[in-house]
């Protein structure tokens, strides 16, 4: 899709930020990039909603768009007040 962030490991090509984070975490265990598997509910949880909700809020806010408050629910970050 042309987009960044981008990485290229030999023939394989990843894109999407929680895709590298999660690719490298698998990739490089050693590295100590997630948590052990027991522990990863949380990291996936954040990974996702940071790149997800958090982007989501900063592109509204940085078009100058609005939400009108009876569809708040429908972009999963609440309401323009708390960000």
């Amino acid at each position: 899709m042309g987009r960044l962030p981008v990485i290229q490991c030999g023939d394989i090509t990843v894109t999407e930020t929680p895709a590298i984070c999660a690719y490298l975490a698998d990739a490089y265990p050693e590295k100590g990039f997630a948590p052990d598997l027991t522990e990863r509910g949380s990291y996936y949880r954040w990974l996702f909603y940071a790149t997800d909700h958090v982007e989501m809020a900063d592109t509204i806010r940085t078009l100058n768009a609005s939400v009108p408050p009876d569809r708040e629910a429908f972009v999963g970050f609440g309401r323009r007040e708390m960000w």
